[in-house]
């Protein structure tokens, strides 16, 4: 597991909130997204939806195979660093 913590209905309330997969997603910068196939808490389909609906900016997707939710083997971690650092 990742801990636990309180489900409340004021955290569900504000997710309703936040919502940002019914429509189309300004954004006038480079997005690259990495997600793990592997994921078990957030499926590699919701970042490919969120991608989707990116508009006005280079959208790059990567997703490793073997990654889970962490992403936080060796290659993982290098990976995470060499695309933060392609930003710079």
């Amino acid at each position: 597991g990742y801990g636990a913590y309180a489900l409340t209905r004021g955290l569900f309330e504000d997710g309703r909130r936040h919502l940002v997969l019914d429509r189309p997603i300004e954004i006038h910068a480079p997005v690259h997204i990495l997600q793990g196939r592997a994921d078990d808490v957030v499926p590699a389909a919701h970042a490919l939806e969120l991608a989707g609906r990116l508009n006005g900016g280079d959208v790059t997707l990567t997703l490793i195979e073997g990654g889970d939710h962490r992403l936080s083997t060796p290659r993982d971690l290098a990976l995470l660093v060499e695309t933060v650092e392609r930003f710079r």
